[in-house]
């Protein structure tokens, strides 16, 4: 686990009179921890964000082709399934002044292009930093307790209500994928309004939307004589994209558990001190997996 990677425009800007090759070259030769698996950066010379996608564990990169759409606000995501396919893609959501998604830029690098998409939900979307991708589907979590999705296609979109309503004071989820092999969305969330219980749903039925409530656990049964001293609230942080595992913090200094939702096992991880703020991304050894088209 590591603190998300800083914007990369915001290094590059004391230096935007450096050319494009420079700035390219000179990213080429950063040490790998310090770059993301996705980031953009802006150039003096173009209006318009070019977005790197890049390989920590391979020190490998690409730099994508600008697309064809913009918009002063937009979201981001990378697409990767090392367990169906070497080739990536990229989101690039389009949105109004309020935010609402109107359309998504998807590249393939299969194909080396971006395709561009008007919204197919059926309603002004506002999505939140919460995503997952798997099945072939990138999914968000959206304001108004649903869970939207795209595929890579940009040719069906879907809408899943939520099992609860997380929205409040206070929104602890994550959103992530059951073992591989299972490919179910799952869907976690911490509710304050009932002692601060973790819960775990599991969408089970995709063509019912039925959401099936797996696990229910209390703060003692987690952290124990910990929380039965302290007291303190915990907050849900991340989920590892291959593993039935999610991730909190909790206390001052952020301490940092993992909680396996088949073994029920929790492992204090580490400290990550007061001044850690996230958003927070796992990293795991299948990221050393090789992408594709990196030449």
């Amino acid at each position: 686990m590591a603190d998300d990677c800083k914007d990369i425009s915001r290094l590059l800007n004391p230096a935007d009179k450096l050319t494009e090759d420079l700035l390219i070259e000179i990213l080429s030769r950063v040490p790998y921890k310090s770059l993301c698996r996705f980031n953009r950066f802006e150039t003096a010379d173009s209006q318009a964000f070019d977005y790197v996608v890049c390989n920590p564990a391979t020190e490998k990169w690409v730099a994508l082709p600008l697309p064809g759409f913009f918009s002063k606000i937009q979201t981001a995501r990378l697409g990767f399934d090392p367990a169906v396919s070497s080739h990536f893609h990229v989101f690039q959501f389009l949105k109004d002044g309020d935010g609402h998604v109107k359309g998504v830029e998807i590249y393939s690098s299969k194909t080396g292009v971006w395709s561009h998409k008007d919204s197919g939900w059926g309603f002004p979307a506002r999505l939140t930093s919460l995503s997952a991708f798997g099945n072939g589907f990138l999914y968000f979590v959206a304001i108004w307790s649903a869970v939207v999705a795209v595929d890579v296609e940009g040719t069906a979109w879907r809408v899943i209500p939520m099992p609860c309503n997380p929205f409040g004071p206070e929104i602890d989820l994550a959103v992530g994928f059951t073992d591989p092999s299972q490919g179910r969305l799952y869907l976690a969330n911490i509710d304050h309004h009932d002692g601060h219980r973790l819960l775990i749903w599991v969408l089970e039925d995709y063509g019912s939307e039925v959401w099936v409530l797996k696990h229910s656990i209390s703060p003692f049964d987690l952290l124990g004589e910990k929380y039965v001293h302290r007291g303190i609230r915990f907050h849900i942080v991340a989920h590892h994209p291959r593993r039935n595992m999610i991730f909190f913090v909790y206390g001052h200094d952020k301490e940092l558990v993992s909680y396996e939702m088949d073994s029920g096992k929790v492992q204090f991880i580490g400290v990550l001190g007061n001044g850690s703020m996230g958003p927070y991304l796992p990293y795991v050894p299948l990221y050393s997996e090789e992408l594709a088209d990196w030449n």
